[in-house]
């Protein structure tokens, strides 16, 4: 993930050392690593700020909490029972969201103790999820049944699927406008733009390769 206010500085999971690895992509550059003391801390969240990041440690169900500035682990808490993957939080780091595979719940937890705040159902494998950047809606990707939902945060209500859009698996970004959404299909090798709001396709990009994720980028 890009850090929110430094576009040429990004941070990167590293699931075989448990750290988090940030580089400056424009010097080409390791500028230092945090550890996650957990195992396979595979997808992340960073506040508005980019002062603290969250990691979510797929087989052990668990979160971690870095301080980005110091490069310091703060704490780690076990939310569910694993696996989890998608991950996202809310502007202040108040409310953190993790997706279940096992249950198929979405879990909210308190960002600093770890709490569990409310549980969101309604999905068989939430693989991927992230927050819009105003921290008032939740993207989840169901890779079980296929489609991409869209959660209201604050009433922690299902508002409904992307309509025309299958498979959506690799939900990274919401853009600034907090409306449009970039979403990866990843066995077709599509990368997709969609509209929050209406919940529909704007836009379909065909890679022609499978595709794992996608993102959006900083402006240089």
């Amino acid at each position: 993930m890009f850090h929110p206010t430094s576009p040429n500085r990004a941070f990167v999971t590293s699931q075989t050392t448990r750290n988090v690895i940030e580089v400056d992509v424009e010097a080409g550059k390791v500028l230092g690593a945090t550890e996650t003391r957990a195992v396979g801390s595979h997808t992340m969240a960073i506040t508005a700020d980019g002062r603290t990041a969250f990691t979510a440690n797929e087989p052990e169900g668990s979160l971690s909490r870095l301080d980005l500035v110091r490069r310091a682990f703060v704490a780690k808490h076990v939310v569910g029972p694993g696996p989890t993957e998608g991950i996202g939080v809310t502007p202040d780091g108040r409310e953190v969201w993790m997706g279940f595979m096992k249950d198929g719940t979405v879990r909210v937890v308190d960002g600093t103790t770890g709490a569990l705040l409310a549980t969101v159902t309604g999905f068989i494998e939430p693989a991927r999820l992230t927050l819009s950047p105003d921290g008032s809606r939740a993207v989840v990707a169901d890779g079980g049944c296929s489609v991409t939902q869209v959660v209201d945060v604050r009433t922690r209500r299902v508002l409904g699927p992307i309509i025309g859009l299958d498979e959506g698996f690799g939900v990274a970004k919401v853009l600034p406008d907090n409306r449009t959404a970039v979403v990866a299909v990843i066995q077709k090798g599509v990368v997709a733009m969609v509209d929050l709001e209406d919940r529909r396709v704007i836009s379909r990009y065909d890679l022609g390769n499978r595709i794992d994720a996608a993102a959006w980028g900083p402006k240089p």
